[in-house]
C-alpha cells in the first residue's frame, strides 16, 4: 500500500512538471505561429508578492481591455518606462502575451528591433 501511494506522488510530481516544461517549449513556438503584435500602453511599476516590481500595462484587443504585468528587472523602477507605448505579442486564444521590449525579445519572435525602441538600449544588457 505504500509503495502505491508513493508511486502514484511520483506520477502527479511528473505530471505537473512535464506540463511546466511543455508550456515553456510550446509558448514561443505558437506565440511565433499565431501571436499578433499589438501597442501596448505602460501604466506604472507596481510591487509583486516576491518583493520585485513589474511594469503594469494595457492593450486593447477586439475592443476589449486586457491589463498585464511584466517583470522587467533591468529597467526596475525606471520612471522613463512609464506612459510609453511598447509592442506586444498576444496570442488570442492561450491568452499568452509578451510585451516586447528588449532586442532579445523582438530576436525570440523573429520581430525586426523597430528604431523607435533605440532609447531603451542603454537600459538592458542586450544591445
Amino acid at each position: 500500500m505504500k509503495i502505491i501511494n508513493i508511486t502514484l506522488i511520483c506520477i502527479v510530481i511528473f505530471f505537473f512538471i512535464y506540463l511546466f516544461v511543455k508550456d515553456r517549449v510550446d509558448r514561443p513556438k505558437l506565440m511565433r505561429e499565431k501571436g499578433i503584435v499589438l501597442n501596448a500602453w505602460t501604466i506604472e511599476w507596481t510591487f509583486s508578492s516576491k518583493g520585485g516590481r513589474k511594469l503594469k500595462y494595457e492593450f486593447f484587443h477586439k475592443g476589449v481591455k486586457i491589463i498585464g504585468y511584466e517583470p522587467f528587472s533591468e529597467a526596475n523602477g525606471n520612471i522613463n518606462f512609464v506612459h510609453k507605448y511598447f509592442p506586444i505579442i498576444y496570442e488570442p486564444e492561450s491568452g499568452y502575451r509578451d510585451l516586447l521590449i528588449e532586442p532579445k525579445m523582438f530576436k525570440e519572435y523573429n520581430i525586426p528591433f523597430p528604431d523607435s525602441l533605440k532609447w531603451v538600449l542603454p537600459y538592458v544588457s542586450d544591445k
